[in-house]
């Protein structure tokens, strides 16, 4: 599905698009909060603190790799999967009486998180829009 920044990654603005940059500012946003949420509160819980910055630097390393143009399809795909997996995560542990923080700041980062994967899913879905139609190779059934 063609290269690095083409299609509709590909804009005006030194070869992206509006909503790639949304998408990277959203990842740098979310991934900045969990940071400091691994400092923040879980200072006392090593274990939780180390998940919390991990977190925060897959985020800002996809924002980093989709900006860059690295692999684009696979970088949005799995960036949607990424951002499904911890919104369910935390909702699992809101439903189960884990220890999910619902103060104001991680409602917040929710909300950052799904519009996230919002924009990412329009991305995927103009990407997929934007890619040539596939011709299966003659005699092929």
């Amino acid at each position: 599905m063609g290269g690095p920044l083409q299609g509709p990654m590909a804009g005006a603005t030194g070869g992206r698009t509006p909503l790639l940059w949304a998408a990277a500012a959203l990842a740098a946003v979310t991934g900045a909060l969990h940071l400091y949420f691994a400092f923040a509160f879980f200072t006392a819980e090593p274990g939780l603190q180390v998940v919390f910055l991990g977190i925060g630097v897959v985020y800002l390393a996809g924002a980093a790799l989709g900006l860059a143009g690295w692999r684009p399809d696979l970088v949005l795909k799995a960036a949607a999967g990424w951002v499904v997996l911890l919104i369910v995560t935390w909702g699992l542990g809101a439903a189960y009486g884990r220890t999910v923080n619902l103060e104001p700041l991680a409602l917040a980062d929710k909300a950052v998180e799904v519009a996230l994967l919002v924009v990412l899913l329009l991305l995927i879905r103009a990407r997929k829009a934007a890619a040539p139609a596939r011709v299966p190779p003659s005699g092929a059934t």
